[in-house]
């Protein structure tokens, strides 16, 4: 199980604060970014995190 920082607020939650953010429905790796990276210093809550992040990137750089 991976930390988060989400706090009290529910995933469903802090995406629809992001869509206001940002204008547009965000994407899962956008959500998953805003509950796992740290305001304080924006590095990640953990090493699982920023493994999981690093496939992401990976993959949809594979796929563009």
């Amino acid at each position: 199980m991976s930390r988060h920082t989400g706090g009290s607020k529910s995933t469903i939650e802090h995406a629809r604060d992001l869509a206001r953010e940002l204008g547009r429905d965000p994407n899962f790796y956008e959500i998953f970014k805003k509950m796992h990276v740290k305001k304080a210093d924006g590095q990640f809550v953990d090493n699982k995190c920023h493994m999981i992040a690093n496939l992401v990137e990976e993959r949809v750089t594979v796929a563009s």
